[in-house]
């Protein structure tokens, strides 16, 4: 473990990390992150299978243990890899009463595919097991609806431009509210930066709305998700027309728009072919949402930042950082972009943007060029981030439920169960880990709505002892009660506290 944390911290330098090295750099970096990504998989792998091991998985079929790393109980998708002989099912998925769950197969392809379903109510950093078998069987009716043009479940209804590919319409469907002011949602922006550099930004003249799509196309249509695939693609002004080719577009953005059963979101994959010059590309969604500020996270919190674009430090602000998702609220409604892996952001008036690919040329001429795959998601919701619990919603959508595959057998752990627990829910644990040290369970708890709180913390055996530690886990001079298998403190907005814990 401590050779991939040190290879990880290694490539956050901070040349690497925002992409203004040289080429030859992300080559290394690209090795590095594959051996720390396979060491990683092999860990939580492992991992998986001593507990499996330890869990009475007795049943039909096979034992589905799904492991839920956060500290909240949540409902969420869940993917299982399907080998070269198995993607041909037919396969169900049983729930702990032994009643069939919706499924999916997706993803298929000649050597294998993956069987698709939502797991409901997985308890905080524990596990629930369901039942792999392989027959047919009859599940509930999830709601779901598509056509090539449109997309709906429970939370989302969705219209799509067979011309343009844009969103037309997207509305909530418990306030029944349209989300979007014009009829151009998720539109791709290219535009001019005349900085060459990788350290600026400097746009001028108006942006290339990609507003023709060559391909509308239903491509998933089932219990758990469906999807309308769109294509856009650009002919770049700095293309070197030669016959016969004079006319084929310099980059190609494929763009796979979902909704899934029980999950109160769209999402949008994204498979881009990027070949452009001193451009940058961004998504925009003008929304129903007027506010002065839209609110950003940062790491271990948020901030504030102004919507308007008149004063010259609103205008310095014409692209600002953020993490998981940004939120623009008002009046007691709120839409929410969550992302995966991108990091600029501007939201000027009711106009929502994220930025997703640019293509400067000095020190690597080769920046951002190529094959992409990058994901988002529109979360409308009732009320601000917090009461729409933004926050989590933004960690669930990069730190998704794991599944593992196993035999029955017998355990002494039960079939559903809970590590950890911690409330209210404006806190999260963060961190669980060993102490560097010795063998203490090292807990990092954060508060994220910047509201003072009383914090209760809950194992699932005995506490022994526990001493509130700083970040590097040197003894703070503090108390701290416990009782039984919980401790509890008070904490401040925006706080980070961390405790070492010993068990019996």
């Amino acid at each position: 473990f401590d050779s991939i944390w040190r290879t990880l911290l290694f490539n956050q330098f901070h040349d690497i990390l925002p992409g203004s090295s040289i080429n030859p750099v992300y080559h290394d970096t690209e090795i590095e992150y594959g051996q720390a990504q396979t060491l990683a998989e092999d860990i939580i792998k492992t991992s998986l299978q001593r507990l499996a091991e330890q869990v009475d998985t007795r049943g039909p079929g096979e034992a589905l243990l799904v492991f839920n790393p956060l500290a909240w109980t949540r409902t969420d998708r869940v993917a299982v890899p399907l080998g070269r002989l198995e993607k041909d099912g037919p396969w169900s998925v049983l729930d702990a009463e032994g009643k069939p769950v919706p499924t999916q197969i997706v993803d298929a392809s000649p050597t294998g595919a993956t069987l698709l379903f939502v797991a409901h109510d997985v308890p905080s950093l524990g596990y629930r097991v369901y039942r792999l078998v392989k027959r047919s069987s009859s599940a509930p009716a999830t709601g779901i609806k598509a056509t090539r043009t449109s997309l709906a479940n429970a939370f989302i209804e969705a219209q799509i431009d067979p011309k343009t590919g844009l969103l037309t319409r997207l509305v909530e469907r418990s306030s029944g509210r349209q989300i979007l002011a014009e009829p151009r949602g998720n539109l791709l922006q290219i535009l001019h930066n005349k900085a060459v550099d990788a350290w600026n930004l400097r746009f001028e003249g108006k942006p290339i709305d990609l507003d023709s799509a060559t391909v509308v196309e239903l491509v998933e249509k089932g219990p758990v998700r469906a999807t309308v695939h769109v294509r856009h693609q650009f002919l770049g002004e700095q293309k070197n027309s030669k016959w016969p080719a004079e006319n084929f577009p310099s980059s190609f953005f494929d763009q796979y728009i979902s909704v899934y059963a029980g999950l109160p979101y769209l999402e949008v994959r994204n498979r881009v072919e990027w070949w452009e010059e001193h451009k940058m590309l961004k998504v925009a969604f003008p929304v129903t949402v007027h506010a002065d500020s839209a609110t950003y996270e940062i790491p271990y919190g948020t901030i504030q930042r102004s919507t308007g674009f008149s004063t010259s430090w609103e205008k310095a602000r014409f692209e600002v950082p953020g993490h998981r998702w940004a939120d623009l609220s008002a009046d007691g409604y709120g839409v929410s972009i969550l992302n995966d892996s991108k990091y600029g952001w501007d939201i000027k008036g009711n106009v929502m943007r994220l930025s997703l690919l640019r293509s400067p040329t000095e020190p690597d001429p080769m920046a951002d060029r190529g094959y992409q795959m990058f994901a988002y998601a529109v979360y409308p919701h009732s009320g601000d981030w917090r009461t729409a619990k933004t926050m989590r919603r933004g960690i669930e959508y990069n730190q998704h439920l794991v599944a593992y595959r196993t035999a029955s057998h017998r355990g002494k752990l039960p079939r559903e169960h809970s590590f950890f627990q911690v409330s209210p829910d404006n806190v999260i644990l963060n961190v669980v880990k060993r102490a560097e040290d010795s063998s203490t369970w090292v807990l990092r708890i954060v508060e994220t709505e910047g509201r003072s709180a009383q914090v209760k913390v809950t194992l699932d055996r005995p506490i022994q002892s526990v001493q509130e530690v700083n970040l590097i886990e040197q003894p703070e001079q503090t108390s701290v009660k416990k009782a039984g298998k919980s401790f509890v403190f008070a904490i401040r907005p925006y706080e980070i506290r961390t405790f070492a814990v010993d068990v019996k």
